[in-house]
């Protein structure tokens, strides 16, 4: 029995390979490899290596062509928004930037897209339905999401009129068209299908 020298662990040596001597298998030996290089490049032999491999043509030609798949392009992304964080200035000026390409016809059509896929999310759902009940909150009162996820779990998240649980919406009770409010004891969940059908007629029922 052997034992790694990268995690730890103790496994089998096969005699065969002598070039793996101390580490138990392919994962250990690529992290081996790293750190061996991550060391190397600290000396000063390293750095004047990374100095040429820098200034040579075929480094560009393999920077270019990485640039251009999805995972740089990411990592791109991450790290110009984490620069943007740590600049007020940059963010300004991207603020300034992004306005401007909101009002061309381009910037207008991409909004609309991106607008348009977000509001098929889950994330954009919810967005939607708190945005209306805000624009509510003035008149009929703030609604409160913790009680009504309380009360929506107590009633097992089904409607209250066909028993279903799929596109659970929020009711009114008494409709806010004819003086309802937001408070938990006037909600009352109903699917999509029996919420239109009922309309702004005041139905009571068990919730």
């Amino acid at each position: 029995m052997c034992i790694c020298k990268i995690c730890g662990t103790e496994f089998v040596a096969n005699p065969r390979w002598h070039h793996k001597e101390g580490i138990c298998g392919e994962d250990c030996r690529l992290k081996q490899r790293r750190i061996i290089k991550a060391r190397y490049k600290k000396t000063d032999r390293g750095k004047e290596a990374y100095k040429r491999w820098c200034n040579n043509p075929i480094k560009k030609e393999i920077d270019k062509k990485y640039m251009q798949t999805d995972h740089a392009k990411k990592l791109s992304v991450i790290r110009s928004l984490r620069n943007l964080k740590s600049n007020p200035y940059l963010m300004e000026k991207k603020r300034e930037r992004d306005i401007a390409y909101g009002k061309t016809e381009k910037g207008r059509e991409v909004n609309r897209i991106s607008r348009r896929k977000y509001s098929h999310t889950e994330k954009g759902k919810q967005s939607r339905i708190q945005s209306k009940y805000r624009r509510r909150s003035s008149v009929s009162g703030k609604l409160d999401w913790v009680a009504w996820n309380e009360k929506l779990k107590r009633l097992g998240g089904k409607c209250q009129i066909c028993g279903t649980v799929e596109n659970i919406t929020i009711d009114h009770i008494r409709p806010l068209s004819k003086g309802g409010t937001n408070h938990i004891d006037n909600l009352q969940p109903l699917c999509h299908n029996c919420n239109s059908r009922k309309n702004n007629k005041i139905i009571e029922n068990a919730a």
